[in-house]
């Protein structure tokens, strides 16, 4: 901190400093850019088809967009993002046991590095909460961001997806 002015309006034995701060010049501010959808509902998984997500919950920035009722979520800027996901998946009745399913985050059709869950069911009825977040870049736009899941029939209710825009890329040389 820099004072530039500083006076004493008392007197020497009881001395009351003024200080003048002189104001810094203002800041500015950035809009994030950032989309949270979410589903309730309980929806059966398809075989590697994305799930489907109803509502836009918050929307702001123009860098990521998705169209209510779509798996698709579709990024119109490079740089730099971080998605969440989380949601419940069950076993469906009458499955032979033990089972599993894996559920992939993906960009453009091909699997996020680290964005993946495997999940085992031994019993009957059970449902698991599942959770990912990962970063990711992306370098070419339009992309298109999905959550995937590799076998048909499970249920998969309470999902959400938030996917942020975290910067630009750099480049080293």
């Amino acid at each position: 901190m820099c004072i530039r002015d500083r006076t004493n309006s008392g007197t020497n034995q009881n001395a009351i400093l003024d200080f003048v701060i002189p104001q810094g010049q203002p800041g500015t501010t950035t809009t994030p850019d950032l989309l949270s959808t979410n589903d309730v509902p309980p929806q059966p998984s398809t075989q590697n088809q994305a799930l489907l997500f109803q509502n836009n919950n918050v929307t702001s920035g123009t860098s990521i967009t998705h169209q209510a009722g779509s798996g698709q979520v579709t990024i119109q800027q490079p740089g730099i993002y971080q998605l969440f996901f989380s949601g419940v998946v069950g076993v469906p009745s009458g499955t032979s046991l033990p089972v599993s399913i894996g559920i992939s985050l993906q960009q453009n059709g091909n699997n996020i590095p680290g964005g993946a869950i495997n999940e085992v069911f031994s019993n009957s009825g059970e449902s698991n909460s599942i959770s990912l977040s990962v970063p990711f870049t992306v370098t070419t736009t339009p992309t298109t961001i999905q959550v995937v899941p590799t076998q048909s029939n499970f249920l998969f209710s309470d999902l959400t997806m938030t996917v942020l825009r975290l910067g630009d890329t750099t480049t080293s040389e």
